[in-house]
């Protein structure tokens, strides 16, 4: 006879769904920016040389003003805010003599709004997600963020992937399979 297979309760399941459909959209997320990215290198910009994450509010700022042709090499190395003001000089030689040609903004223009709306469908999720897990789950979810390393989101993914109760896994001595797991048995 095989055993019957352990179906977690709703909670879980729709837990489950969100936890894994907001993986999918910040991977999405991911890909859009490698996009962008490769899209700026065609057109000579190496923007992404220079800051550290070219999707902050410098970076952000200088896209725009890319995108919309609206600003030199200089004026928008002038957009720079906190700790990129100090790398100036290597943004404008970043942006110098670059080629983007209005389709390359266009590429660049239409990733940025894909990446607008990805983040608040993302948004979105984390609330759903945070509303679930609080009323069904405020306990375990609490623990779970007392770990080193763990916060609101791999809290929500570890509870939607192995539930609140890990007496459902059955452990060696009761699964009829002695020596599974163990080296060397």
């Amino acid at each position: 006879m095989i055993r019957s297979s352990f179906i977690p309760p709703r909670e879980i399941r729709e837990l489950r769904d969100l936890t894994r459909r907001r993986k999918q959209l910040v991977n999405e997320g991911t890909r859009e920016r490698n996009r962008i990215q490769k899209t700026l290198e065609e057109g000579n910009v190496k923007l992404g040389n220079v800051l550290s994450d070219l999707f902050g509010a410098s970076g952000q700022a200088m896209l725009e003003a890319l995108v919309e042709n609206r600003a030199t090499a200089e004026e928008m190395a002038q957009l720079a805010k906190r700790q990129a003001k100090r790398k100036i000089p290597e943004i404008i030689a970043s942006l110098e003599d670059h080629r983007m040609t209005d389709h390359l903004r266009f590429m660049v223009r239409h990733s940025l709004e894909l990446l607008g709306f990805l983040e608040c469908q993302i948004q979105e999720l984390d609330t759903a997600i945070l509303s679930l897990v609080q009323k069904c789950y405020p306990q375990q979810f609490g623990i779970l963020q007392t770990l080193p390393g763990i916060g609101q989101d791999a809290a929500a993914g570890i509870l939607a992937e192995i539930g609140p109760d890990m007496k459902t896994v059955p452990d060696r001595a009761s699964s009829g399979i002695m020596g599974w797991g163990v080296p060397g048995q």
